[in-house]
């Protein structure tokens, strides 16, 4: 490896570490609690959890009109 790789090679690895030092961290169990609590909040519009059918009718009765991308009118 000659010197100027050499230097190149190592300016790549300071870059890294500047960017890796620069991110905020957060423990664990912090990010265990704050996806639980996202999950909890989004799960009514999950429609894994609540079924695609129930998330169109409540986005109809929304706009309060006919779901007019099906034969379901209501």
């Amino acid at each position: 490896m000659s010197g100027s790789s050499n230097i190149v090679a190592m300016k790549k690895i300071v870059l890294q570490l500047r960017l890796e030092a620069g991110i905020n961290r957060v423990k664990v169990s912090q990010a265990a609690a704050d996806l639980q609590q996202f999950c909890l909040q989004h799960a009514p519009q999950d429609p894994l959890l609540t079924g695609i059918l129930c998330i169109v009718l409540r986005l109809g009765s929304l706009h309060s009109g006919s779901w007019t991308g099906s034969t379901l009118e209501y």
